[in-house]
């Protein structure tokens, strides 16, 4: 995992994001990243994830 797995996942996301920025709007994968629903969840779950530990150590 430490030699190729990190590597493939990194190489896997950058391809993404370069898929997912240059091509046409008709793409089906695109559409389903823009989906409102995910990002309403994705907006509201990185901000629990930023300010989980001040109710924890409280």
């Amino acid at each position: 995992m430490y030699t190729y797995g990190y590597t493939v996942i990194a190489i896997t996301s950058a391809a993404l994001i370069v898929m997912l920025t240059t091509y046409s709007k008709k793409n089906r994968l695109r559409s389903v990243f823009r989906c409102s629903v995910l990002a309403f969840f994705g907006k509201y779950s990185y901000a629990i994830y930023l300010f989980h530990m001040i109710p924890l150590s409280i």
